[in-house]
């Protein structure tokens, strides 16, 4: 196999035929009635070839995969989606387990006194039984893993996680009060979603001087890793073993500094977030998601520089989930006249209608804004898209944009993908008249069940 990361074109030949029909679809689908979420600029082109550079020759087996073996992990924001209001209203009910492999339930609560696990909500997992409504999911797709997921945005800004790893003891007495708490209420396994260990925050020092980065929290990567490796040994010690997962930044430069990746190649698999390569605190717009390097960017901030580090250090490629958002990231233009990738921008977006948070709109909440609120809307030759309207401007994955990343997977022969997350996925089915389109964009290239879906359904949306 070359060592080489390319693009394999065997593949997309009729994968390029679907999408120009795709085209030729929404061109003819234009009509008065119902609302229509297409492309301004039209015409697929196909990609030149993007070489990148080489990978380990641990991460250059080869081997045959079955479509059924790629997992879609789709994590969900039970409680949050719970408050939202209205069109954001989203319930265990709501989710579509046949479009999933693994649902990733976020989140757990970490008791940093006891060090045991707690419902975040106990109201709403307990007294309302999302546990249990989660669980009956089953019922409809008997293979489908719940994993409890553990950290997040929340709890990687406070000293939580690090305090807890420090002490072997701790760390002992974490895992012994997981596995009885997990097993009550029927998760598959435990997914830890520390972000940012030794950068707390994401945030390190780069001291020019001496060519290295600082940081007063040094001590996190290996206990870190030493923590994984505990909790590993002990999951797969069960008479029904519990499966590991960690949810890890796609920042290359965070990821060097802050994972022991011998430790994470022992987990089960790893979902990387793919994506915030670009946001408001950038001070200029761009696509938070691209495969490949965009112009006027770092060659580091895009998809298949984060992938290829892992691979380069020794991660199993058949263990790399590709984080796919179901968000946007958004921003307020200095000018409202410069609405191109890579304007200046003064700041986060204006709060989405129904997710109320300043610099992100879910998908949902584009489609309303392009279908009904006449933003306009471009892409490139890659499937990066972004909408805009007045000063407020919007980069986000578009079902085309999960096509072309399932096709990345499926060419690279990667584990799969995580979409984060399925409550903000358009699961009522307004922008094209069919539920969770990004899920299903992806379900239609990395799973062979019969799935009878493809990108010309994308083409228009009931009203």
């Amino acid at each position: 196999m070359s060592s080489r990361f390319i693009f394999d074109y065997h593949l997309s030949y009729v994968l390029i035929f679907i999408r120009i029909l795709f085209e030729c679809e929404v061109q003819a689908n234009k009509t008065t009635s119902g609302v229509l979420f297409v492309p301004v600029s039209t015409g697929i082109k196909v990609r030149n070839t993007k070489p990148v550079s080489t990978i380990s020759s641990d991460s250059e087996i080869h081997f045959n995969r079955k479509s059924n073996e790629y997992r879609i992990v789709c994590y969900y924001y039970a409680v949050d989606a719970w408050y939202r209001s209205e069109r954001g209203f989203f319930v265990p009910e709501d989710i579509d387990p046949l479009l999933c492999t693994h649902l990733h339930y976020a989140y757990g609560f970490i008791n940093p006194a006891t060090l045991s696990l707690e419902p975040e909500d106990k109201w709403a997992e307990i007294d309302n039984k999302f546990y249990e409504r989660v669980m009956s999911l089953k019922e409809i797709n008997p293979k489908l893993k719940v994993i409890l997921a553990v950290g997040g945005w929340t709890d990687n800004t406070s000293s939580k996680f690090s305090a807890m790893v420090t002490q072997q003891s701790d760390r002992r007495t974490f895992i012994d009060n997981a596995i009885p708490f997990l097993e009550l209420h029927g998760f598959d396994g435990l997914d830890i979603a520390w972000f940012f260990p030794v950068c707390w925050h994401g945030e390190c020092s780069y001291d020019i001087r001496y060519h290295h980065f600082l940081s007063d929290h040094q001590s996190d990567l290996l206990n870190f890793g030493s923590f994984l490796r505990e909790i590993k040994n002990a999951f797969d010690q069960r008479e029904s073993p519990l499966l590991l997962s960690a949810t890890v930044s796609g920042d290359t430069m965070i990821a060097r500094r802050c994972y022991d990746f011998a430790a994470l190649a022992l987990l089960d698999y790893i979902n990387v977030m793919a994506f915030d390569y670009v946001a408001h605190w950038n001070h200029m717009t761009g696509h938070q998601a691209p495969i490949y390097q965009q112009p006027g960017t770092s060659p580091e901030n895009n998809v298949n520089a984060s992938i290829n580090l892992y691979l380069r250090k020794g991660i199993p490629r058949w263990k790399l989930l590709v984080g796919i958002p179901a968000f946007g990231r958004s921003f307020t233009l200095t000018n409202p006249i410069s609405h191109e990738p890579q304007s200046a921008a003064e700041g986060p977006g204006i709060k989405g209608k129904f997710t109320r948070a300043e610099g992100l709109l879910a998908f949902y909440e584009i489609c309303d804004l392009v279908g009904r609120d006449g933003w306009r809307m471009e892409k490139d030759n890659e499937s990066n898209f972004y909408a805009f309207s007045g000063d407020q401007w919007v980069s986000f994955d578009h079902p085309l944009t999960a096509l072309t990343k399932a096709e990345y997977v499926s060419a690279h022969q990667l584990g799969g993908v995580m979409i984060w997350d399925i409550d903000r996925d358009d699961f009522i089915g307004t922008c094209f008249g069919k539920k969770f389109p990004l899920l299903t964009a992806i379900n239609s290239i990395l799973v062979d069940n019969d799935f009878n879906h493809d990108p010309r359904d994308f083409s228009s949306s009931s009203s």
